[in-house]
């Protein structure tokens, strides 16, 4: 099973390092305090590619270690609709199966999502964590009145710049299955930003 996970997080990371290479037409949506988040159009999927480019100054190291090991820190940093973000299963020192759970709202039923997250030091000055959709686990039981959301992709590029300065870049399309309201899903761009911001804040008090 591990060699699958592997194997699912390369084509993983294949897939993202072909978008940031090659995707070009990038709508600038929101500036932020620390970062910029921009949309494109990617295959077919009804919602965007987002993308989320910035600095952040402290070194390299603390924001690898940040976002792939505090995972409590993250849940709090986001929306109040997510109430579950929690490992499941640790494969090795740089792999980990990941749930995460959001409430119900109106008319918009629960979500779950499971993840295989994989950090790959791809340089001496570079850092990739990525995220691969897993259908199932033996440890989840998905519960009957949510509706199982996918990860299309998911990277976030960590480039050291020097040792008091990280560039960071985040890759992210999820796709929520099911009925969801425009209105709902126009602000997944901004609640991205906002998080990621808060993200920031928080590892730059560590």
């Amino acid at each position: 099973m591990e060699n699958t996970y592997q194997n699912i997080t390369q084509a993983t990371l294949n897939e993202v390092q072909e978008v940031r290479a090659k995707i070009t037409d990038w709508k600038e949506l929101k500036k932020g305090k620390h970062l910029v988040i921009y949309n494109t159009q990617y295959k077919d999927y009804s919602l965007k590619l987002t993308k989320v480019i910035g600095t952040i100054p402290t070194n390299i190291q603390k924001v690898a270690t940040y976002f792939f090991s505090n995972i409590d820190v993250q849940r709090a940093n986001r929306s109040e609709m997510l109430t579950q973000l929690n490992v499941v299963e640790q494969i090795d020192e740089n792999s980990y199966i990941i749930l995460s759970k959001t409430k119900s709202k109106m008319l918009v039923s629960s979500r779950e999502n499971i993840n295989v997250v994989r950090k790959i030091q791809l340089s001496a000055n570079e850092i990739v964590i990525v995220r691969s959709n897993v259908d199932t686990h033996h440890k989840v039981v998905i519960s009957k009145d949510s509706v199982q959301s996918q990860t299309k992709l998911f990277g976030l590029f960590l480039t050291k710049v020097d040792e008091n300065n990280t560039k960071i870049e985040v890759y992210n399309l999820v796709d929520p299955k099911g009925s969801i309201p425009s209105s709902i899903t126009n602000g997944f761009a901004d609640m991205q930003l906002n998080a990621l911001e808060k993200d920031i804040e928080a590892l730059l008090k560590l």
